[in-house]
């Protein structure tokens, strides 16, 4: 497995409330997520995401089981998931921690550690890191986006 980590912050124009409840919604995530995805809930930790992830031109499907393995409403979580795809694997720990800078902005810290093992790993090997900070920056900036736009909306 090739080990990749990625970290940033991003600043959500929303109160902690709404971006905690978005957050913790599998189904709002997966329509935000760089490539479409579905998603199956099992219980209130556990859900299963199938989509893609690619680099360069080579693309794979996934089924990603995800578990929320520790939850601290409204300020912290973590995930644990592992996905398969066509003797490919993918192992991610991610945690997120939300601080509201004031009633209307909440700063989001988010962190991940990934391993991608197989022929995505060993063709993209070169290109992953650089691939995987800017999609993950990318779908930050969309999940922000889109939670301001809702709450807006919802507030208008």
């Amino acid at each position: 497995m090739i080990p990749l980590r990625f970290s940033g912050t991003t600043d959500v124009d929303a109160p902690l409330t709404d971006v905690w409840l978005r957050l913790t919604d599998p189904h709002f995530m997966a329509r935000h997520a760089p490539t479409s995805a579905t998603v199956r809930v099992v219980d209130e930790r556990r859900f299963a995401v199938t989509g893609g992830f690619g680099a360069g031109t080579m693309r794979l499907e996934f089924t990603i089981d995800v578990e929320i393995t520790d939850l601290d409403p409204p300020s912290h979580l973590t995930m644990k998931a592992h996905g398969k795809g066509f003797g490919s694997a993918l192992d991610v720990s991610a945690a997120l921690a939300l601080d509201p800078v004031n009633p209307e902005l909440t700063r989001l810290d988010w962190s991940a550690e990934t391993g991608v093992g197989g022929p995505i790993a060993g063709v993209a090997a070169p290109l992953m890191e650089g691939i995987g900070k800017k999609l993950a920056e990318q779908f930050w900036k969309r999940v922000a986006e889109a939670i301001k736009g809702e709450v807006q909306a919802a507030n208008a």
